[in-house]
């Protein structure tokens, strides 16, 4: 994993819109967008896939909106704190290796995923990038794990409700706030991993150190921008969608599922 820039395979993003939707009808909006963003890329590059995304996104909300299930904290705080896994996003920059993993399985599989919960009075949501090696394959190598590997990379955040969602017009809006850097791995095919590094953020240096050196881990320099303020539009017992903030990522929208299945081998996306 630590790796990455030293990979010798190209990166090239795939620009090309996928197959037409297949989502059946009469299906609720929420449904529809579930069924959609499955089939997608996760990191959606397509502009008529984006302009899709959006469109079944904004009649999801529509949807919620109607019924008078729009996401309000604290009503719906055990809904938020679950294990969610990214199933498509429009935000795509630095993410240019996950895209070349999920179209050439060989170099390892990943998983993007985001827990939140309730420590001691504080909401916080951790941000976990976990790489995986399926096999001994030559093309893996880079992962520098054995096979049936893998390690994960958790930024961890404090975050603060900053409206609860009860105004009109006012979506559930959350400002998150990065303390900590964790990198974890197992040793062996099949063994849950340990922790391996865990570093407060900004690192506390000691004086006259010169700050480390930037760590090149697939995703690390995309997930370290994504400190900021977020609205939940769209949260069910299985979906979530997130919004970016006008001004600060407003054209970003994020599909979620609930990750139930939290662990274990990584998806071949």
């Amino acid at each position: 994993m630590l790796a990455v820039l030293a990979s010798p395979f190209g990166l090239v993003v795939d620009t090309t819109a996928t197959s037409k939707p297949t989502v059946a009808p009469g299906l609720p909006a929420s449904r529809a967008l579930l069924s959609r963003a499955t089939e997608l890329p996760v990191y959606i590059t397509a502009a008529a896939d984006r302009q899709e995304l959006f469109a079944l996104a904004e009649a999801a909300e529509a949807e919620a909106a109607e019924a008078n299930r729009t996401p309000q904290w604290p009503r719906d705080a055990s809904a938020l704190c679950q294990r969610w896994r990214l199933i498509a996003t429009t935000r795509t920059a630095g993410s240019e290796l996950l895209q070349q993993m999920a179209r050439q399985p060989a170099l390892g599989t990943f998983r993007v995923a985001q827990n939140w919960r309730e420590a001691d009075g504080e909401l916080r949501c951790d941000n976990v990038i976990s790489v995986g090696r399926p096999n001994g394959g030559l093309l893996s190598a880079w992962t520098l794990l054995q096979a049936g590997g893998q390690s994960s990379l958790t930024l961890q955040h404090k975050a603060k409700v900053l409206q609860d969602g009860t105004a009109a017009q006012q979506p559930l809006r959350i400002a998150i706030e990065l303390d900590a850097v964790v990198l974890g791995g197992n040793r062996q095919a099949g063994e849950p991993e340990e922790p391996i590094l865990q570093l407060p953020f900004p690192p506390a240096l000691l004086p006259g150190l010169p700050p480390p050196p930037a760590l090149p881990i697939p995703g690390l320099a995309a997930a370290l921008e994504e400190v900021g303020t977020v609205e939940v539009t769209v949260l069910d017992e299985q979906l979530r969608v997130v919004r970016g903030v006008a001004g600060a990522r407003a054209d970003v929208l994020r599909v979620f599922i609930r990750d139930d299945a939290g662990g274990g081998a990584l998806p071949t996306w």
